[in-house]
């Protein structure tokens, strides 16, 4: 059965804010694998192993909605160099009215699924489960805070990375600058609900500054960039780079302190 605690998207605001590092990183990766040919081909040990030609390269969206900014960001950028795949809970067809009010406030309308995108797969990504497929990249931006069973989610992630394949997970941090004056003030941190039904309980200016919409969309999850941190590690990966965003503020501030960042992005490659 499909729990209904488990839905969450990628939005445009986190596409602006996190996808020009997460392309920068493709891009050197690509460009590493390309020299890795160029020198299997000069000592003639050169494979003709599809899963190895940079014009392959695979992605994985884990909780994707049903948007597909990420996707039609990737393949306006790097084209038929990367083919995507996505996994979500939800096929366009089958989003509740109850989850789709607040996601078109993002997204304005929902799409088909496009024909760049190889594959749609729907499953709960709280539970184990194999796709029979595993991909040099996998993307999951701000998914994390929707969910309860968080461990079993980044076990799904890491199962289907290749070896030294890379995760890029970013979430809302709880303990950004902006959190930490709204807990030292006596304030509900705005990104951190406490009902299903309603947002900004407790919030005060805050929530009605940094929530545009009063319907809860399901943050469960709180994080802090040591938390976060020391999780992915427990879990197989290895941080290659992290670094804080932010939507509306000069996202420079917190690019070399990304615990006072309100989101945070972790690169990370699987151990």
């Amino acid at each position: 059965m499909k729990s209904t605690t488990t839905y969450r998207g990628e939005t445009i605001t986190g596409l602006r804010k996190c996808a020009p590092y997460i392309l920068q990183y493709m891009t050197d990766r690509q460009t590493d694998r390309q020299t890795d040919r160029q020198t299997d081909r000069q000592t003639d040990r050169q494979t003709d192993r599809q899963t190895d030609n940079i014009n392959n390269m695979s992605c994985l969206n884990v909780g994707s909605g049903v948007g597909f900014a990420w996707e039609k960001y990737l393949r306006a950028n790097l084209g038929d160099s990367i083919v995507l795949d996505c996994v979500d809970q939800y096929s366009p067809e089958e989003v509740p009215d109850s989850v789709g009010q607040v996601y078109k406030q993002n997204i304005n309308e929902f799409s088909d699924i496009p024909d760049y995108i190889s594959n749609f797969y729907i499953q709960n990504i709280e539970e184990p489960f194999d796709l029979d497929k595993r991909y040099d990249i996998v993307i999951s931006n701000e998914v994390m805070e929707h969910l309860d069973k968080t461990d079993e989610y980044l076990k799904n992630c890491r199962k289907h990375l290749k070896p030294k394949g890379v995760l890029y997970l970013s979430v809302p941090s709880i303990g950004s600058v902006f959190g930490r004056f709204e807990l030292l003030f006596g304030f509900q941190p705005h990104i951190l609900e406490i009902s299903n039904e309603k947002s900004r309980f407790g919030t005060g200016i805050f929530g009605k500054w940094g929530t545009p919409y009063t319907t809860s969309i399901h943050h469960i999850r709180g994080y802090t960039y040591r938390a976060l941190r020391e999780m992915l590690e427990y879990h197989g990966f290895v941080i290659k780079k992290s670094l804080g965003t932010s939507e509306g503020v000069n996202t420079k501030i917190f690019t070399h302190i990304p615990s006072l960042a309100p989101d945070i992005l972790f690169i990370c490659e699987k151990a």
